[in-house]
């Protein structure tokens, strides 16, 4: 079990038995293993050439510790060697960390859809920093999710798992607790009991509002507060109020975080209390003179620029200021991990579709690596296989460093020096550039995990992105990114790749589960089964039955009687057996998605239409009682349809409210009646029939971050700034051309598309044979060409034959058009060529292309 391991093991007054757990590891194959006294300051053992893989100890007041967290060598416990003898199986070795201030290692948090992606992201940060565990999706590990209420389908999913749970003691219990529990957390410096954010009613929230409260519960929770503070010394006789030197490393510093973080307003004020609680001053505008401290996520901005050139302010990334928390100690971002400064904001074009995977790596260093191959654009693939690129090794052994060397030549196998190198130089290296990329250590040190951590950013690299050149390389963007503010300006959709999990040929050694979260694709592969709960399909046959429990949702008229009450929803989530969605019919579940290509779309259904709460009609009834006054006449300056902001934007009873009043009209679904749709809202080009459809009259395409603007804002001015939200600003123009089909470096094709004179006209007297194959069904495709021109006809086709090949539409040239699945339709496409003279068969891609260029593209491109 422990084969090819080096392990220190660190004796102290609380680790007395280092013979007993000395003799464990050797009988189960450690290579070597050291023993140590914690006040022994004769040798570094990492420092020397004993190449220690594994330090075990039960305090850290040891010389090597510093060194161990900095090149991410994992540190665990006794317990950790005898959990995995007595499991048969490598335990994750964060959960065992014996420092205290990793006081979140014992949780695995998940967070609902409901909260910003800004928010999602740093509190998943916050949490991996102090040593727990995330991941997107609700998992057998799950012990806290994250939620603003009980109404997201992952809150459904673990109120039910809860309900299995008490039935099946191998199903965990999962908290359901409001963000506020993980925001007190970090500001107290330690776990503080869940019990008063517990949904479905939290006692700290009065009215929906934290207030004051005299519940003992709240009680207890202000003097854990306010009480032995993780992040203050003790109270002494001399000074009560003195703080320890290492709490106050941030004093006087001016704190600036940019905008591309898109962080709430409550989530912000966490950060202030944290930063001030250690000496630091945050400011919400940005001034050269006024800020100390930069946190920014992208190397963009003119914000970036002038603090990158004033040579006096300290720019860094929130993984960065978390570190310092954790550590209270000061470091400079250039001097510590990569990710502690920020990023490009796009990847390396030559790492695009580079399959790379990692051996030999475990723990933090394992994800440090996968981190930062997916951040330049390539995939991390858990598996190794025939189609990799590269092979990311630490030591020359394992069954991958063997496929690779001898039955995969084509492989190139490195060390993490090529991977930090191409990062630091932002660029992909030859392998055989460097003899550092080959080298797997000697023989007396096999192993070179632990020399992970020591490239650092070069200044001669750096100044490209905020000098003179920075344009060239495409990553600074127009000035009015940066307004100053902190959460209200347009911001950047981060892309991260998708972690690839598939069953090959070769399963990583002494594999962990990884807490790692990647967002889910925007599209599937045809015919491919979505799983929209969001849990694991490696769960426990109890979780299973709690999302089939969701999943076939049948009663709706009890959960809308529930839903009129608030005592009624109460018992109603509660019991979590009631259901919440009515059976879908044959034909509604044979529309259920939408091909788009190569590609589809999952489409919303009657009730509940995506994850969000998008859907006008699907609103919160507990507010029934309290009737919302009518709108006061205002002039709707903005018809709007909005999709696929699931993770940006919750439209809802109330954000429709405002945004009316404001004069804008936002719609979840294509009105019946004809209301002409000038805008779209959208986080990306996407497919979806929303998107298609509207595409015939939108004067633009913005980003969903201006409806967040608009509301924090109160802009009654806000056409003045709804242009600054244009896709191609908030993304780039290279981007949005690349999704639109031209060229990257060509003129901005958006602003062609949304000007063009063709719209509403692209298809006009147009006639088209459907198969009834099409995913969405001939319904939603022939809605979106008529969208697109006048006299459009469609006609649905099953099956051609000598009988009724007469009888297909022809259009005024004289050919039969037939669009067609060319994976579902093989038969029909074959008669369809036997019987019809003149006929095109077709694929749907041809319509998306010729919309998203606004031009009819040439048939014979697409023909099957």
């Amino acid at each position: 079990m422990f084969e090819g391991e080096t392990y220190l093991l660190v004796e102290s007054a609380r680790f007395s038995n280092v013979d007993d757990i000395k003799s464990i590891l050797e009988a189960h194959g450690a290579t070597k293993v050291f023993v140590k006294h914690i006040y022994s300051n004769e040798e570094n053992y990492l420092w020397s050439s004993k190449r220690i893989t594994h330090i075990i100890c039960e305090e850290t007041d040891f010389i090597e510790y510093e060194t161990a967290i900095t090149h991410m060598v994992p540190v665990t416990t006794p317990l950790w060697v005898t959990n995995c003898v007595n499991y048969n199986k490598l335990q994750p070795v964060k959960i065992y960390n014996p420092d205290p201030k990793y006081f979140m290692k014992d949780c695995f948090v998940c967070v609902a859809d409901n909260l910003p992606p800004g928010d999602k992201e740093l509190i998943y940060g916050g949490i991996a920093a102090f040593g727990g565990h995330y991941l997107d999706d609700l998992s057998k590990f799950t012990t806290h999710l994250i939620s603003l209420d009980m109404k997201t389908e992952k809150s459904i999913i673990a109120l039910a798992a809860v309900a299995a749970g008490a039935e099946d003691d191998s199903v965990p219990a999962i908290k359901v607790v409001l963000p506020h529990w993980i925001d007190d957390c970090f500001k107290a410096g330690k776990m503080l009991d869940e019990k008063p954010y517990l949904l479905p009613n939290p006692p700290i929230l009065v009215n929906g509002k934290r207030e004051p409260a005299s519940s003992l519960d709240i009680v207890n929770l202000e003097t854990q507060l306010s009480q032995d503070d993780q992040w203050e010394i003790p109270h002494n006789d001399d000074n009560h109020s003195k703080k320890s030197q290492a709490s106050m490393f941030l004093e006087s510093k001016r704190v600036f975080i940019h905008s591309d973080y898109n962080v709430s307003e409550r989530l912000f004020k966490t950060i202030v209390d944290l930063v001030a609680k250690h000496g630091g001053i945050m400011k919400e505008t940005f001034s050269e003179d006024d800020v100390d401290i930069y946190i920014g996520k992208y190397r963009r901005g003119k914000h970036y620029q002038s603090s990158c050139a004033s040579k006096r302010i300290i720019v860094g990334t929130m993984e960065w200021l978390y570190s310092l928390l954790v550590s209270k100690t000061w470091k400079l971002p250039t001097n510590s991990n990569l990710l502690h400064y920020p990023v490009p904001m796009n990847p390396i074009d030559e790492f695009k579709g580079l399959k790379i995977s990692i051996t030999n790596y475990s723990g933090l260093a394992r994800v440090y690596l996968s981190t930062l191959i997916s951040i330049m654009g390539g995939s991390f693939t858990k598996s190794l296989g025939k189609d990799n690129d590269y092979l990311v090794a630490a030591s020359q052994e394992g069954r991958k460093f063997e496929a690779a060397s001898n039955k995969w030549s084509h492989i190139k196998v490195v060390n993490h020096y090529w991977v930090e190198d191409c990062f630091a130089k932002w660029e992909l290296l030859d392998d055989l550039a460097d003899p550092r990329y080959k080298y797997f250590g000697n023989e007396s040190d096999q192993n070179v995990e632990h020399l992970l951590g020591t490239v650092k950013l070069k200044e001669s690299i750096l100044s490209y992105w905020y000098k003179d050149q920075a344009s060239s390389l495409g990553n600074v963007i127009a000035s009015n990114d940066d307004d100053g503010h902190y959460f209200l300006t347009p911001h950047s959709v981060e892309k991260s790749a998708t972690l690839e999990f598939k069953d090959s040929d070769l399963p990583e050694e002494k594999e962990n589960y990884t807490h790692m979260g990647s967002k889910s694709p925007e599209t599937t592969p045809e015919d491919e089964t979505v799983n929209g709960s969001g849990f694991r399909r490696s769960r426990s046959a109890a979780l299973k039955a709690a999302e089939r429990l969701h999943q076939d949702m049948s009663d709706l008229n009890s959960y809308e009687k529930a839903k009129s009450s608030k005592r009624k929803l109460d018992k109603f989530l509660s019991d979590g057996l009631q259901k919440m969605e009515p059976p879908l019919s044959p034909s509604v579940k044979k529309k259920q998605f939408l091909v788009t290509g190569d590609e589809m779309e999952e489409i919303s259904i009657e009730i509940g239409k995506s994850k969000s709460n998008s859907d006008e009609n699907n609103v919160d009834k507990l507010s029934k009682k309290t009737k919302t006054p009518p709108l006061a006449p205002k002039e709707v300056k903005l018809h709007a349809i909005i999709t696929g902001c699931e993770n940006e934007f919750t439209l809802n009873r109330n954000t429709s409210h405002k945004l009316l009043e404001l004069g804008i009209k936002v719609l979840s679904d294509v009105p019946k009646k004809h209301i002409p749709i000038d805008t779209i809202i959208a986080p990306k080009i996407l497919r979806t029939a929303k998107f298609l459809s509207t595409m015939a009259t939108a004067d633009r395409i913005i980003h969903p971050s201006f409806l967040t603007a608009v509301l924090n804002n109160h802009w009654d001015n806000w056409e003045s700034h709804v242009d600054e939200y244009s896709l191609d600003k908030v993304l780039s123009v290279a981007e949005v051309n690349v999704e639109l089909g031209h060229p990257e470096d060509s003129e901005n094709q958006l602003a062609h598309l949304v000007g063009s004179n063709l719209k509403g006209k692209l298809f006009e007297n147009s006639k088209f044979n459907l198969s009834i194959n099409l995913n969405g069904g001939t319904d939603v495709i022939s809605g979106i060409l008529s969208s697109h021109g006048e006299n459009v006809e469609c006609k649905s086709i099953k099956n051609v034959n000598s009988s009724n090949s007469k009888q297909l539409l022809e259009d005024d040239k004289g050919q039969v058009i037939l669009i067609a699945s060319k994976s579902k339709d093989t038969k029909l496409i074959k008669n369809f060529k036997q019987f019809v003279e003149h006929g095109i068969v077709i694929e749907w891609d041809w319509c998306v292309k010729s919309i998203f260029l606004m031009k009819l593209q040439p048939l014979s491109d697409f023909m099957i």
